[in-house]
């Protein structure tokens, strides 16, 4: 297996900490993002809760597992995605930019080389540089 990562980046008029704290209030998730429901399976907020983040798709309901791997405030915060058989990381790295910061949104999974597949990720349910740029123009309109 190899890794992809796929990225895209926004300049936010917010500092580092207002960033932070939005991104990584995962209540907000449903007003900026294609997450309906949030549940906390376990945990304090902190590296190591679980949530479950379900959307609706063309299917149906999907939901899917996903650990805090990282919290730095006011630098990162990232999940894995506990539901696949590989390891699959959706997070976002903030950087400060004079009086705006940076924002950058990343998907980085495993690539099954029989395959090609790319797993979509827990919060846009896709893993393309436009869907995260997508991602990004929703969550600037949401704040």
């Amino acid at each position: 297996m190899s890794k992809r990562v796929v990225s895209a980046s926004i300049v936010l008029d917010k500092s580092p900490n207002q960033v932070f704290h939005f991104v990584t209030d995962v209540e907000y998730y449903p007003f900026w993002s294609d997450i309906r429901l949030v549940e906390k399976v376990s945990g304090t907020g902190e590296v190591g809760t679980i949530y479950r983040l379900s959307t609706k798709t063309f299917f149906g309901k999907e939901s899917a597992l996903v650990e805090v791997s990282a919290k730095e405030a006011p630098l990162c915060f990232a999940f894995q995605d506990k539901t696949k058989s590989f390891v699959s990381e959706f997070g976002y790295r903030i950087e400060a930019l004079n009086n705006q910061t940076k924002l950058t949104v990343y998907h980085e999974a495993q690539v099954r080389f029989f395959s090609g597949f790319l797993s979509s990720n827990p919060i846009t349910g896709v893993n393309t540089e436009l869907s995260l740029q997508q991602l990004l123009t929703k969550l600037k309109a949401a704040f």
